[in-house]
């Protein structure tokens, strides 16, 4: 588009429009999760503000159309973008402060993809403890008994 690379979600015309992902015993904060790791891939596959803003809304109109409340939705679009720090760029339509979010966003990825490479070799090298504590089993001060 204008003689650069155009990129944004693909959405299958034939399938229906605004369905979860659904497994039976997910929970809400499942499909939290599931929303914010969906605005990470639109930030990933929409080369435009415009682009991204529309995958947005149809994100957030897909969790409404399957009885999410309001409050759902607006929490996880704000944690999304708190936890970037970019609060502004909900309501921003300036294609350079996109461009530096997307930059930041893909930053995000290769730290997260190298933590999860150093976390296996931990693991690997039997150098990684797992400690389980299940609070159904007595106060914390009984853990070390």
């Amino acid at each position: 588009q204008n003689g650069e690379l155009f990129t944004r979600v693909y959405h299958h015309p034939i399938l229906s429009r605004y369905t979860l992902p659904y497994v039976v015993g997910h929970s809400k904060l499942a499909h939290g999760d599931w929303f914010r790791s969906a605005l990470i891939r639109a930030v990933c596959y929409c080369s435009s503000i415009e682009n991204f803003n529309l995958e947005r809304i149809y994100l957030e109109l897909t969790c409404l159309a399957n009885d999410y409340s309001i409050f759902f939705v607006e929490n996880n679009v704000q944690h999304f973008f708190g936890y970037f720090h970019a609060d502004t760029m909900r309501y921003l339509k300036d294609q350079t402060m996109y461009d530096k979010f997307r930059h930041d966003c893909f930053g995000y990825m290769t730290m997260q993809y190298e933590l999860s490479d150093k976390l296996q070799t931990f693991n690997d090298n039997d150098c990684l403890i797992h400690l389980n504590y299940l609070y159904e089993f007595g106060p914390k001060c009984q853990f070390n008994q």
